[in-house]
């Protein structure tokens, strides 16, 4: 009789969202996923880099982690226009959505400053699955649009 085989790790696979202000690849360890907006699975262990690439030559990288129960969403402004006092203009289908930025509430559809530099918020609605952000201005407006995913059925009969 053969001995039993350990117990291989199972692959833990991840959402996460990208945004740009003009359309790029993201690629993932030099791999491409695909091009912003982009709601995507990926299969890698966080912590890992994700590099944004626009035609015009221009790169951000970023480091993504996650704990699995919520998507993270990650959006960086290459070519903004400066304005004096930069907005992110967030809106969420369906909207009504919370957004918690450092402690300060809003309500989707919102106008959020982002003079302060990278933003972290986190997105809220029930029946949803949560999200979180991390926005990298460049002095310029930023609109977001996003589509929120619905919880798993078995989570919703939790609540």
């Amino acid at each position: 009789v053969p001995e039993p085989s350990a117990v291989e790790e199972q692959a833990v696979s991840l959402k996460y969202k990208f945004y740009s202000d003009i359309p790029c690849e993201i690629q993932v360890r030099g791999k491409t996923v695909g091009t912003t907006p982009l709601l995507v699975d990926l299969d890698e262990k966080p912590p890992f880099v994700v590099e944004f690439i626009a035609k015009n030559g221009k790169k951000r990288q970023i480091k993504l982690t996650s704990n699995g129960e919520e998507i993270r969403a990650y959006a960086v402004n290459l070519e903004a226009t400066p304005v004096q006092e930069p907005k992110l203009n967030l809106t969420t289908v369906p909207e009504k959505a919370t957004v918690d930025v450092n402690g300060e509430i809003y309500e989707t559809p919102c106008s959020i400053d982002m003079s302060m530099g990278t933003l972290n918020l986190t997105i809220k609605r029930d029946g949803f699955m949560p999200e979180r952000y991390t926005i990298e201005p460049n002095e310029g407006n930023f609109d977001i649009e996003t589509k929120l995913v619905p919880l798993p059925s078995e989570d919703r009969t939790k609540s």
